[in-house]
């Protein structure tokens, strides 16, 4: 059985001007890998949930704990309503492992 190896981001995020050098790790790396490639669109766990985000609104209530300013907008749908989730903190990705 292979090794499970965790995903790793590094970046900086600006707080009222301020640069702040943080890492976070796991799918709340990937979700912000996400956010910052989908820019003003924004993703949705439907957008991304093929591959991994089944639980998406988890990871982005990890990455609004690191401060980060998250949007959601409430999309109606037939089935009901999904959140578009948008960054406004600016965030500069450094590395990803």
């Amino acid at each position: 059985m292979g090794k499970l190896v965790k995903t790793q981001l590094e970046f900086i995020a600006w707080f009222d001007g301020i640069a702040k050098h943080m890492e976070v790790s796991g799918k709340a790396a990937k979700t912000l890998a996400a956010l910052v490639s989908n820019g003003r669109h924004g993703v949705t766990a439907y957008e991304i949930s093929q591959t991994w985000a089944l639980r998406l609104a988890a990871y982005i209530h990890d990455l609004r704990k690191l401060g980060l300013d998250i949007q959601t907008i409430r999309e109606e749908h037939d089935e009901g309503w999904h959140g578009r989730y948008i960054l406004h903190t600016p965030v500069e990705i450094i590395d990803i492992e």
